[in-house]
């Protein structure tokens, strides 16, 4: 009786050992043999956005992607009386519409953000608004209007904002031209170039790469 069992607790070990073996990799961060799945774990990248998880035969992180700066060809302002050092862009990259004063106007102040929202329209039929918005991760408050001239308007702009604990002002004024004084393909150009224009972009990346002394 005895003998018949032996053959049975064998074959039973034997199944086992089979079962371990296949189900191993599942619950193992390191696979046998360089092999089966890695644990479903994510590391957050430096930029804050990225997220890269375990791989290859040992289960290690992947590399993350390699920071790249955004801002690396702009140009570098120090206004030192304000103790304040920034980028910006040399220029917006536009045809049609181009900076009256540039680079913009910064100013520095102490207090707290606020935005009484509203708009109106001038004499001359150029809307004039107050509007709260977030960009990025930094809440603004843009004040913007216009007056026109032959041929053109001329928009101001001002985003104010705070960081480190200071009140930003970004001032500038962009001159617009009446698109439909063009001949087409230019009079389409004018438009999509108007419509297609990140200054909300450009103005945080300015607010981003500002420095205090």
């Amino acid at each position: 009786m005895k003998k018949n069992i032996i053959p049975t607790i064998i074959a039973a070990l034997a199944l086992a050992l089979v079962v371990v073996v296949l189900l191993w990799p599942r619950f193992s961060s390191i696979p046998p043999g360089g092999g089966g799945a890695c644990t479903m774990e994510a590391k957050l990248c430096p930029d804050g956005i990225s997220y890269v998880g375990r791989t290859g035969p040992n289960c290690e992180f992947a590399a993350c992607p390699a920071l790249v700066d955004k801002y690396k060809d702009w140009k570098v302002s120090t206004d030192e009386k304000q103790g304040i050092t920034f980028k910006y862009p040399d220029s917006l990259g536009t045809e049609f519409v181009l900076p009256n004063d540039w680079p913009p106007i910064i100013t520095i102040s102490s207090g707290a953000l606020t935005c009484e929202e509203g708009e109106s329209i001038t004499d001359d039929g150029i809307p004039s608004s107050v509007v709260k918005k977030v960009i990025g991760d930094r809440t603004y408050c843009l004040e913007s209007g216009g007056e026109g001239a032959a041929g053109s308007v001329y928009i101001y702009s001002s985003y104010a904002t705070t960081k480190s604990n200071k009140f930003i002002t970004v001032d500038f004024t962009l001159r617009y031209p009446r698109c439909e004084n063009y001949i087409e393909p230019n009079k389409s150009n004018c438009l999509k170039e108007q419509k297609d224009i990140d200054l909300d972009g450009v103005v945080d990346g300015i607010a981003e790469t500002m420095s205090f002394e």
